[in-house]
């Protein structure tokens, strides 16, 4: 998934030239990076990205509209600028943020034409409430995707279609790695461990008993060892092993609700 906030020529070249081998492509329309993000916003408008999308669109699978208001109270300017989009042959799936349905945005899309739905940020984006709002939109005969959010817990109760997170760089970005392990007793087998050197919560590199296991498995998936976790080129590995994570979580939720 690319946001039009960041996305840049080179990642349009890398898309091109690897078509063959990325499965699918999400472009987000940068509203969040509009509403909550720090530095340069003037180009995270409608027109541009429309035009964006009239250029680009047969680069991705599904694209979203431009919800520049992320309040319940913006439904009305949401749904105008997707009309906007529409109306120039382009197709964008549509983001809730009135989960409440105060202004009626949740009974709107329920009965709308549109495959997939999208559930943005909201005030009271709980866990609750997004696996009611997935129930309620697939009775509805649509699919769901969860903008920004990819936990197990979540994933497993609310059989969402799908969904994007910038967890797999901001957990490396901090030092942590996410990681499957097999042994562990329950559903839910992930484990976080901090790699880095600022703090000390309970699980750090340097006291992970199953640190064997976490080897093994980068070893097999990527040919890296658990030591290049902390070496040279930490962060880049910890990136590495974090998609590595949601790669084995994707796989266990498919398998989880096509049982």
């Amino acid at each position: 998934m690319f946001s039009f906030a960041s996305i840049t020529k080179s990642h349009v070249k890398a898309l091109q030239e690897n078509s063959s081998i990325v499965s699918s492509t999400m472009l987000d329309s940068g509203a969040y990076t509009l509403n909550f993000g720090k530095g340069e916003k003037r180009h995270i408008r409608l027109l541009p990205y429309m035009d964006y999308l009239e250029t680009h669109q047969a680069l991705f699978d599904v694209y979203f509209n431009f919800d520049a208001l992320f309040f319940a109270i913006g439904f009305e300017n949401n749904h105008r600028n997707l009309n906007l989009i529409e109306s120039c042959d382009l197709y964008p799936t549509p983001v809730i943020h009135d989960y409440k349905d105060y202004y009626g945005e949740v009974s709107f899309y329920k009965k709308s034409m549109h495959p997939i739905i999208s559930l943005g940020w909201s005030a009271i984006k709980t866990n609750p409430n997004l696996i009611r709002l997935t129930k309620e939109f697939q009775q509805a005969g649509k699919q769901v995707h969860l903008l920004g959010r990819s936990t197990y817990n979540l994933l497993s109760k609310s059989g969402a279609e799908c969904c994007d997170s910038s967890s797999w760089a901001r957990y490396a970005q901090f030092g942590n790695v996410v990681f499957w392990r097999e042994s562990k007793i329950g559903p839910d087998k992930t484990e976080l461990i901090y790699c880095g050197k600022r703090r000390q919560p309970k699980i750090t590199f340097a006291n992970y008993q199953y640190v064997k296991e976490l080897d093994a498995f980068l070893w097999s998936k990527a040919r890296l060892r658990a030591i290049d976790l902390v070496g040279e080129k930490q962060y880049l590995n910890r990136q590495i092993a974090n998609v590595l994570y949601y790669h084995k979580l994707e796989e266990e939720i498919t398998k989880l609700h096509t049982k």
